[in-house]
């Protein structure tokens, strides 16, 4: 979880409900969803059978929204990537995330939006083509495993308009 401070710092937490080879965790921030800095970086249990819970506070994140993902890596360098979490900092405004880009199969869209009625996916030339969309807790998730190689765009219509992001599908 991450959660803005009065102070504008963000507060992260998460825990874990056991470990096997942890070596550390590290926090990571984006501010577009696609190039990710580290933030910080915190020793893991090792091997742990109970409960452990952890936090970090990121004491410098942009104005706007910032994305956040934990890596977490084993002793033999091994790591695997938390889902991301995003926090807004100052003041509230409309913002679409849309990852991995390029896709292979399946396309997170995170949006902050008041009055969200919709999400399209577009082809090239403007026309809305079917994809499974799955609701999300914080936005949807596309299966475009389906789809030809190319350029789409993904909308989501709001009650002050619409916004869009491109996305590239690959194999």
């Amino acid at each position: 979880e991450a959660e803005a401070q009065e102070d504008r710092t963000v507060h992260l937490t998460w825990a874990t409900a056991s470990e096997q080879n942890n070596d550390h965790f590290t926090v990571q921030r984006s501010t577009e969803g696609s190039d990710w800095i580290d933030v910080t970086t915190l020793p893991g249990a090792g091997t742990s059978l109970t409960m452990l819970e952890y936090s970090a506070l990121d004491p410098r994140p942009r104005a706007g929204l910032n994305y956040y993902r934990l890596q977490q890596t084993d002793h033999d360098g091994h790591s695997t990537v938390s889902d991301v979490v995003s926090v807004h900092i100052g003041r509230a405004r409309e913002e679409l995330l849309v990852y991995p880009v390029p896709a292979q199969d399946l396309v997170n869209v995170v949006f902050r939006s008041k009055g969200q009625n919709g999400i399209r996916l577009l082809n090239d030339r403007g026309q809305q083509i079917g994809a499974p969309i799955t609701a999300t807790a914080n936005g949807a998730v596309i299966d475009v495993s389906h789809l030809p190689i190319g350029t789409y765009l993904v909308a989501v219509v709001s009650e002050s308009g619409t916004l869009t992001r491109r996305l590239i599908v690959s194999r």
